[in-house]
């Protein structure tokens, strides 16, 4: 008797783990798809958590919060020259091309983190520019004024790294290339481009 109740209850648990396992995989198939789908400019508004009500912040902790692909409403105070990346079934990206004031010491690439922007790179495209380096911002696919809303916080944006380095390369530069990325943007230096 005591064997058949062990086992109703093995059995019970183990149920209510499975449940609990499904709930959780659901939720974390919301919170995916929030992270990583941007919702065009004025559709959604980003807001802090101080300005959010008690319960948009359970709903946004449960499935996710909702990202909206944020406008430029900075832009480069050096010359500058807009590229865009164009290449078949691809999104367009958007990128800012600045020439260093003097001879060039080579190139830097920099690349915005999640839910940013190539302007959130500007002082560092600044700095790099000072030092006598051309630059070249980009934003990544689903990002600042590119095409797509679907990011792949890394998959599919190191072929937007690879775009990047040819553009470079095509513009005939000999000088040494480096690049500067943050969170999605330095997740994007993959093994199939080490060579670059």
């Amino acid at each position: 008797m005591k064997s058949k109740r062990k086992i109703n209850l093995w059995k019970r648990l183990l149920l209510f783990a499975g449940i609990l396992l499904i709930i959780f995989n659901i939720l974390l198939a919301f919170q995916a798809y929030r992270l990583t789908y941007f919702y065009e400019s004025g559709t959604v508004a980003f807001r802090k958590p101080e300005q959010m009500t008690v319960s948009e912040k359970i709903t946004g902790s449960i499935f996710g919060f909702k990202f909206p692909k944020r406008k430029i409403d900075t832009f480069p105070s050096v010359p500058y020259q807009v590229v865009k990346l164009k290449e078949v079934n691809q999104p367009t990206l958007e990128s800012w091309w600045i020439k260093a004031d003097s001879a060039s010491k080579g190139t830097v690439i920099l690349f915005h983190g999640h839910a940013n922007n190539k302007q959130k790179v500007l002082a560092e495209t600044y700095f790099f520019h000072k030092l006598g380096y051309n630059t070249f911002s980009v934003d990544l696919r689903a990002h600042g004024n590119s095409e797509g809303n679907v990011c792949t916080v890394g998959y599919f944006e190191s072929d937007d790294v690879k775009r990047a380095y040819d553009f470079i390369r095509s513009k005939g530069e000999k000088k040494k290339h480096h690049s500067l990325g943050y969170f999605t943007g330095s997740s994007n230096h993959s093994e199939k481009y080490k060579g670059l």
